[in-house]
């Protein structure tokens, strides 16, 4: 990790001259279904020194929203991972019982969410995505620090008339 960590802040030296306001560090094996595949514990003896190193130098830039992305559950790493610097966490995956809700009243505003509409209910059609949505997306988009999307990739078993409802729904917002 500490290898991983070195090369990434070099490939980045150059990049970070420009304005950058937000950088998705992602992986996507971290977490399952039930959890993540890796203790808190292991997290912070192997991953968290070098994860730290590498958002102390983005935010050493100026770069102050730091995203984690990965898919399954990764709550109870979520402490360390801000801990770390993490603020922004995504696509939080509904299947894996990540709950941005959940998230937001336990952390406030201190972390920013992304995704977090089950893929489940955008395949299950318009009633579907508008319980999902509804129990949601208004709570959410009103505390702020939230960008509505999908928690997994738009495949073709999502019907064009149940993302485009989805779509309609979010243009209905009078925020």
């Amino acid at each position: 990790m500490r290898s991983y960590a070195d090369f990434v802040m070099g490939v980045l030296e150059e990049a970070v001259k420009a304005r950058i306001d937000y950088v998705r560090i992602m992986e996507d094996g971290l977490a399952y279904r039930h959890g993540p595949i890796i203790s808190p514990r292991i997290y912070k003896e192997f991953w968290y020194p070098y994860q730290k190193r590498v958002i102390d130098f983005l935010k050493s830039h100026g770069i102050d929203i730091i995203c984690h992305y990965t898919s399954g559950n990764i709550e109870t790493l979520i402490p360390l991972m801000m801990k770390a610097g993490f603020n922004a966490f995504a696509p939080l995956e509904v299947a894996a019982g990540m709950d941005a809700v959940k998230l937001r009243e336990e952390y406030g505003n201190r972390i920013l969410l992304m995704g977090n509409i089950s893929r489940q209910a955008l395949m299950d059609g318009p009633k579907a995505v508008e319980k999902e949505f509804y129990r949601k997306v208004p709570y959410l988009m009103e505390q702020g620090g939230y960008i509505p999307a999908a928690d997994d990739m738009i495949l073709p078993d999502i019907s064009f008339k149940s993302f485009s409802h989805f779509i309609k729904l979010l243009k209905s917002l009078k925020l």
